[in-house]
This record gives C-alpha cells, structure tokens and sequence, in this order.
C-alpha cells in the first residue's frame, strides 16, 4: 500500500492510479520530496557499504551507482529539503538513515582522502561538539586504578607510528595507491571522532523498535571504545589519560541528561547555536537511554562488558603499557571489528522499511500496474 508520508492528505498515487494527478502540482510537491530524499540517502547508505566490503575482498564494483554520486546526491538533496521545509520533521526511519549516511560516509572512507573527507575546519567543529557531549557525560572510569596511573609514560617515535599505520592500512586493504600519508594525520577523521555517532546509530534503531539492546550489539558497541582508544595509542600517538576517560564514558547516568541540560545550554550558549546544541543534548540523552533499563537500573551486562574490555588496556603485572597495547591490538582485529560493524548497519538497513519509491520500482507496490510505476518514477525524475 502507499505509504502516509505527511499524514493528511488524500494518497498522491491514489491520485495518480485515477488519473486525477496534474504534474508538477505544488499541493504534492513535499510528499514528492520526501519519498526523493528517503530513496537517496537509503541507496547512498547501501552503496557506501558495498564499496567498502568490494575493497575489503580486493574487488571493483562492477555495476549499480557510483558512490561518490550517490552520496553527492544525497548530501544535497538532504540540504535542500532541510532548507525547503524547515518545520517538516522527518519520520524516524528516515531521521535514522539520514544518521547512517553521515556515519557511513566517513567510517567507510576513514583511511584516506576522498571527496567526502571533512575539511579541518569542519572537522574541528565536529570534534568540539563532540567534546561538549562528552562533558555531558558523568564518567567513573577506571583511570585511577594503579596499572594506569603512568599513561603518559607510552612514548612512540614517529616511526612506530608509520610502522603501526601501515600495518593497519595493509590489514584493512587499502591499496598503496590511495596511500598519501593522510591516515594517522591531524586532519583525518578518528573512529573517536565516530563513536558518538555510531552510539546514538544504534541507540535511536533499538529505541524506534522498542528494545532493549541485546549482550552481541553491547559487545559491538564496547569493542568500537576499544578499537577507538587503541586507534589514539598507536596511530595517533595520543597517550593521553583523558582520551581514554573519553573513549570509555559510554553507561547509564542514574541522574540523566535532564538535570544538566538547562546549565548545559547555557554554559556553551556563546560557542555553539541553539539548535547544534539542542541536538548535542538530544543525542546524549538519547545514548543515556540506550543504556537505561526499567525500574531504574542500567541494561544487564553493560557494567561487565565495559569493564572486561577496559581491561584489555591493563597490563599485566611486569608488562610495558606499550607492549600491552600492542598486544590488545593483536588480539582484536580492526579487520574484523570493522566487518563486524558493516554487517550489523547493513542488517539494520535491510531490516527499516523500504522506501516507497524503491517499492515502486521494484513493482511491489499494491493496486499499482507496472505502467503506472515507470509514470510515477517518471513524474519524479527518479
């Protein structure tokens, strides 16, 4: 059946299958918009991730869209109709995917300068917003037990970390060609810099289902900490204490969000604007629920996972810090984790509605002929 996009208005295909439908008519024109931007930010989130496992096994897309243009497309279209309809809220699948393209976009090209890699100046931005969401945070971590205390003792020479980034570039497959000294840079985007993001990803898909998250996605989401902390070790060669604090400060706050928003707002009220820091807000406490369960307790197991993966970063009595992160490293394979991550959005993915205007090209849409589908596509400049 044709979906209800905005809510009250007579179905447009209801419309069209009557021939009752004039083009270009503006009374539908934000209906049409709507099923536009839901097709393009789906197909530029799909394709994303299949470029990325087609580079993973060593292979070329061989048909479909091309990324770039597909993600082109999307980004533009996104902004267009944030522009063209400022007060329409958007549906929570589509707020989500619209979420998972801006992740995938960066996850998926992380490791070297492409057309969607960030300038310095925005990503700087991002990093401050992800700062101040940080702030929002209370964290008890476990910096102050005795085999952390010397983080700062963790020197590595410029040449570890060449020899460290190569290892993962090569890991990960990317092939010398696109190598360009970008990965491990100031200017590259950090799975730190994503980690916000692919929390408030996964918490917005359990809280858009009703569910609360099961152990195999908290492993996921503990194990992208970890993967994020040893990144800052032995990529970016920073050692420092409160970069673990960061990376690890994902629980359950029993206070919540709510107490500290008011003062929140107001603190960084000169820095940031109203609406960047109402979203900054919104995701915390958006996370802050994923990890919340009834009755006032926080989800079974998070508090033991957090805490077994944390404690991957320990060394062992007798071990250099250097040697146990090595070893960490070792032991969790960044190849892995980020098929692991891949599959899990594409699975969710495949798993939201389908867009209408895929249903239509697809022909599954009820009561409407296949000549019908290729007017209405046709209509829409799809």
């Amino acid at each position: 059946m044709a979906p209800t996009v905005l809510g009250k208005r007579k179905s447009l295909t209801g419309l069209l299958m009557r021939g009752d439908y004039k083009e270009a008519d503006p009374e539908y024109q934000q209906e049409i918009d709507m099923w536009i931007l839901d097709y393009v930010v789906y197909m530029a989130s799909d394709v994303l991730i299949d470029e990325r496992n087609a580079e993973r096994d060593v292979e070329s897309l061989l048909n479909g869209p091309r990324p770039d243009n597909m993600l082109l497309t999307a980004n533009e279209f996104l902004q267009f109709f944030k522009a063209t309809y400022p007060h329409q809220d958007l549906s929570p699948a589509l707020k989500w995917r619209s979420r998972l393209v801006q992740f995938l976009s960066l996850f998926t090209r992380r490791l070297r300068l492409t057309t969607s890699s960030p300038s310095m100046e925005v990503l700087e931005h991002h990093r401050e917003m992800c700062n101040i969401g940080t702030s929002l945070r209370q964290s008890n971590t476990f910096l102050n037990d005795e085999g952390l205390q010397d983080w700062n003792a963790l020197p590595l020479s410029n040449e570890q970390l060449a020899q460290n980034q190569q290892r993962v570039l090569t890991e990960l497959k990317v092939g010398e060609e696109s190598v360009t000294g970008y990965y491990g840079s100031s200017s590259s985007i950090t799975l730190q810099d994503l980690l916000p993001l692919f929390m408030s990803l996964i918490a917005q898909r359990c809280e858009d289902l009703d569910m609360i998250a099961e152990p195999l996605l908290l492993e996921l989401a503990a194990e992208f900490m970890l993967q994020a902390a040893l990144e800052q070790l032995l990529i970016y060669g920073n050692n420092s204490a409160q970069t673990l604090r960061d990376c690890f400060s994902y629980r359950w706050d029993p206070d919540g969000i709510q107490e500290f928003r008011a003062a929140f707002l107001q603190r960084y009220a000169s820095s940031l604007g109203k609406e960047e820091l109402q979203d900054i807000a919104d995701e915390a406490e958006l996370i802050n629920d994923f990890f919340h369960e009834e009755l006032d307790h926080e989800v079974p197991g998070w508090k033991q996972i957090r805490e077994k993966f944390m404690g991957f970063l320990k060394p062992e009595k007798g071990m250099a810090a250097n040697s146990q992160m090595e070893l960490a490293a070792s032991q969790h394979s960044v190849f892995r984790f980020e098929g692991e991550i891949l599959s899990l959005l594409q699975n969710m993915l495949w798993s939201s509605p389908v867009p209408f205007l895929i249903q239509v090209e697809n022909e599954q849409v009820e009561g409407l002929s296949k000549e019908e589908s290729a007017k209405l596509l046709a209509m829409v400049r799809l």
